[in-house]
């Protein structure tokens, strides 16, 4: 699989240029609401990337535009990533010399028929609940995260590295300042959940951020995961959806 081993190159980039504020301590924020959960959004790291995963039936209006493209889907996996960097199908040096500059960013969408964690096993996830409130911002932080075209529906801008996602143009650009797991934290803290989203840039900060949140599987169910399936095998084809059309 060709995301996992560019994930690690450019892990290792961003450890270099980042590794002072790695230490940094971080601040919670007083929780938004203390209102019963509607459902649980997955965040989920692979390597040194970040996603967020939500039921379809959670994707409410706003995400229309995308969960419309993929029927039959279950559930959705989100991320953010540099534009030139996550489309390259054989990333090289002078690619990772490019993480280290501003660029254009893209909107990496997953449509699966299971849950996250049955299409990508070996990743570490934690269960966040999420009230009415917080689902509604989340939403609607996801739907801005998309560069619209004048019809208000995404662009989409290359294949996505497994069947039945795809890359989208992103509002937001890429730089060392803001990563993907920059751009994870920052969907917390729009959804109002107690984190603290400044100076995330590695995986291991949001992390840290988000232990208070919820809980990551046992240790036992994570190593299982990593010996039956390994973390760079591709998605099951089983729970994917391929989009009748873009």
């Amino acid at each position: 699989m060709r995301l996992l081993p560019r994930l690690r190159r450019a892990g290792r980039v961003l450890l270099l240029a980042w590794l002072p504020a790695a230490c940094a301590s971080p601040r919670y924020p007083a929780p938004a609401s203390d209102a019963p959960p509607v459902t649980m959004l997955t965040v989920m790291t692979r390597e040194w990337h970040t996603d967020l995963g939500l039921p379809a039936a959670a994707l409410g209006p706003e995400l229309a535009m995308v969960a419309d493209r993929y029927p039959g889907a279950t559930d959705f996996v989100f991320g953010f990533g540099q534009h030139a960097w996550m489309i390259e199908p054989h990333p090289g040096p002078l690619d990772v010399l490019r993480t280290f500059l501003p660029g254009k960013g893209v909107v990496m969408v997953t449509a699966l028929r299971g849950p996250p964690s049955r299409a990508f096993p070996a990743a570490e996830r934690q269960e966040v609940p999420l009230s009415a409130e917080e689902l509604v911002r989340l939403r609607r932080f996801l739907r801005d995260s998309f560069a619209l075209r004048p019809d208000g529906t995404p662009e989409t801008v290359a294949p996505g590295p497994y069947p039945g996602g795809d890359f989208y143009a992103a509002s937001y650009r890429y730089t060392l300042f803001y990563t993907c797991n920059t751009w994870t934290a920052d969907a917390l803290g729009a959804a109002g959940l107690a984190i603290e989203p400044r100076w995330v840039v590695l995986a291991s900060q949001l992390r840290a951020r988000t232990a208070p949140l919820a809980g990551s599987p046992p240790a036992e169910e994570r190593l299982a995961a990593r010996q039956s399936q390994g973390g760079g095998r591709p998605v099951p084809v089983q729970t994917t959806v391929v989009p009748g059309g873009r």
